[in-house]
């Protein structure tokens, strides 16, 4: 009623109930609004019932680079529109309106650039509105460390010079960049907890940009305590009561499905899910194997031989039809025929592969030049 400039006991007209439509359609929160109004059930006055259709595309929002603490810019917001909530319209007036509402908000604090609304994409899938300042984009000239121990500094600038130097800084990227970078070290030397509580920033001296600090935790080593593989008789092998390891974890975990595939299950896959005791210092790993459907060795088939070489190849190819299909087998046929100059003058061969699916069958032609 407050945005629509509605109260209970004011007199009912068309022009009235007109003007509350038009400034509720000036908000720019609803695509479509009708109205219908009719005398009370005591005659005194008239009810009236609008129907609204909201705008769809609504977001989560954010405050990027502007000199003022982030709540106090939401709650000059919410002074200025009764209708904003943890997500907002991302049509034009909208943003156009926020924006201005924040240009007016932060000007006494010496503000000189333009408040400008863009719509982002954060993180995998996620669509978010940011408030920030109509200036180039801030980058990352250079990243400093405080608080390793374990890992020498040096070590983990190089580890994020390729990814991070040169990336448009904002913080949640930021931080992924860090997980995909940095975490990893920590997590081949078992500290499965360490954690980047803090970034600061500051521009840099030398270059446009900024340099960027991150503090770390680096936590306490976890030890392996159990590993529970499920899906699949096949057990890789774990240092269970060793510090947990997750890069060699993670490489038994692919041993496992390419072994899986080797056996016809062209389409097996793992996740992995960790949950870690924080007072025992220890981590239990949970491997969640999909194999999916076996698949076996259909037709081969050669091309470029004569009748003798064909021969000759049928006779020492392995997998027979109705045989668990190796994904890999081919491929390692072709590598031992040429490593044993099965053939004179045999300059080139390549496998290709074609999967039946509604047969569950792997046809395989060898080509030969």
């Amino acid at each position: 009623l407050q945005a629509a400039g509605l109260r209970v006991g004011m007199v009912g007209t068309k022009e009235l109930f007109d003007g509350a439509r038009d400034r509720l359609i000036a908000t720019g929160a609803f695509e479509n609004i009708g109205y219908r109004y009719q005398p009370s059930a005591e005659n005194t006055g008239f009810d009236v019932a609008f129907q609204v259709q909201e705008v769809q595309q609504v977001y989560p929002y954010r405050f990027e680079a502007l000199p003022a603490d982030n709540k106090e810019m939401e709650e000059a917001l919410r002074k200025a529109d009764l209708l904003m909530g943890a997500k907002i319209p991302a049509t034009e007036t909208v943003l156009k309106r926020y924006a201005a509402v924040l240009q007016r908000f932060l000007e006494p604090r010496g503000f000189r650039n333009q408040v400008q609304a863009k719509v982002r994409l954060e993180g995998e899938n996620e669509l978010m509105v940011v408030f920030g300042p109509d200036r180039p984009p801030i980058t990352v000239a250079e990243v400093r460390f405080t608080g390793s121990q374990v890992i020498p500094e040096g070590v983990l600038r190089r580890a994020v010079a390729e990814s991070g130097i040169g990336m448009v800084y904002q913080e949640t990227r930021f931080r992924r960049m860090l997980d995909y970078a940095v975490r990893p070290l920590y997590d081949e030397r078992g500290r499965l907890a360490a954690a980047f509580p803090k970034l600061e920033t500051m521009p840099a001296e030398k270059v446009r940009g900024i340099v960027v600090t991150v503090a770390v935790d680096e936590g306490d080593v976890y030890t392996l305590k159990n590993v529970t593989v499920t899906g699949t008789e096949l057990r890789p092998t774990f240092a269970i009561g060793e510090p947990a390891n997750l890069k060699k974890i993670g490489e038994e975990v692919d041993t496992l499905v390419q072994a899986l595939k080797r056996k016809g299950y062209l389409k097996a896959s793992a996740a992995t899910e960790r949950k870690l005791n924080a007072k025992e210092k220890s981590a239990d790993l949970f491997v969640k194997v999909e194999t999916g459907p076996q698949y076996t060795m259909g037709r081969l088939t050669l091309r470029g031989l004569d009748i003798h070489g064909e021969a000759a190849i049928r006779k020492l190819w392995g997998l027979k039809e109705g045989s668990p299909f190796d994904a890999s087998y081919p491929e390692h046929f072709l590598r031992r025929i040429e490593q044993d100059g099965v053939f004179d003058n045999l300059k080139k061969t390549k496998p290709e592969t074609r999967v039946l699916e509604e047969e569950k069958l792997v046809d395989v032609t060898l080509h030969f030049q």
